[in-house]
C-alpha cells in the first residue's frame, strides 16, 4: 500500500535576535519587591520595638503605683504619727534635696539616680517581680487644722497630716524610669 505523499514540515525559523527586554522588566519588578520587603520589614521591627518600650514602660509605672499605694498604707497603719527626721522613713519637706542651693526639685537633681534611691528610699515590699524593687520616699509638708474651733488647752487640736510621696520603679530596662507623686492626707 502506497501512501500519499506528505508534506514534510518547514524547519523552524531562527529565533529573530533576542535583546533581554523580558529579562529587564523582570528584573526590574524583583527590585520593586524586594525594596518593598525591607521597607515593611523595617517597619514591623520599629513598631515591635515600639510595644516592647511601651510594655516596659507600663510595667514600671504599675510598679511606681503599687509603691505609691504601699507608701500610703505604711502611712495610713502608723500609729502614733511618725516623726518627720533626715535619712527617712518620714522625711521633713524637701529633706531629701542633696543640693539646696537651686531650686531644681530633689527628685529632678542629676545625684538622685539609681544608686540614690537605692540607699535612701523605702524599698516597696511588692508580690510582683520587677527588675528592681520600686522604692518611695515620704516627706511631711504640714499639718492643717479642722476650721472653726480654736480648743484652747483642751489637748491636740484636730486636723491633718499632709504627705508628700515619690515613688520611682525601672522597667526591664533600667532606662525605663518612672517617677509618680501625691499628696496624700491623713488624721492621726
Amino acid at each position: 500500500m502506497i501512501l500519499p505523499a506528505q508534506a514534510l514540515p518547514c524547519p523552524p525559523r531562527p529565533p529573530a535576535r533576542s535583546r533581554g527586554a523580558a529579562l529587564v522588566v523582570g528584573l526590574l519588578i524583583l527590585l520593586v519587591i524586594t525594596i518593598i520587603g525591607l521597607s515593611s520589614m523595617r517597619s514591623t521591627l520599629l513598631e515591635e520595638r515600639m510595644a516592647g518600650n511601651l510594655r516596659d514602660r507600663a510595667r514600671a509605672f504599675e510598679a511606681a503605683e503599687a509603691a505609691l499605694r504601699a507608701a500610703e498604707a505604711s502611712l495610713l497603719n502608723s500609729s502614733p504619727r511618725p516623726v518627720a527626721s533626715a535619712g527617712g522613713p518620714v522625711w521633713p519637706a524637701d529633706g531629701p534635696d542633696p543640693d539646696t542651693t537651686n531650686a531644681t526639685p530633689w527628685w529632678f537633681e542629676p545625684s538622685v539616680d539609681g544608686s540614690w534611691w537605692s540607699s535612701n528610699a523605702t524599698p516597696a515590699s511588692l508580690s510582683a517581680s520587677a527588675p528592681a524593687v520600686p522604692a518611695y520616699v515620704i516627706e511631711e509638708l504640714q499639718f492643717v487644722p479642722d476650721g472653726g474651733a480654736l480648743n484652747i488647752g483642751q489637748g491636740t487640736q484636730p486636723g491633718r497630716w499632709f504627705y508628700r510621696i515619690t515613688a520611682r520603679a525601672t522597667g526591664a530596662d533600667a532606662a525605663t524610669e518612672v517617677l509618680l507623686q501625691t499628696t496624700y492626707a491623713v488624721r492621726f
